[in-house]
């Protein structure tokens, strides 16, 4: 069991089904091996400073990585 922090108090998060991302990043690896298509890339989620930070856009997401639907659409 997970210890409780403040994302989990209350009510639990809604969070998206995670299939079609692993579907798609299995397709996209198999592409590569059996065909070398090499997969698309996204840029480094943005990390600064001594004590590392992540960086966020205006609405507080990681900027940077994978934008999921759910989160571009904002």
């Amino acid at each position: 069991m997970l210890p409780p922090f403040p994302a989990r108090i209350g009510a639990e998060p809604n969070l998206p089904s995670t299939l079609s991302y692993r579907d798609a990043a299995v397709r996209s690896v198999h592409r590569w091996l059996i065909e070398g298509v090499t997969p698309t890339s996204s840029p480094r989620i943005d990390v600064a400073g001594d004590s590392p930070t992540i960086g966020r856009d205006e609405l507080g997401f990681a900027s940077g990585g994978i934008r999921l639907p759910q989160i571009d659409c904002h």
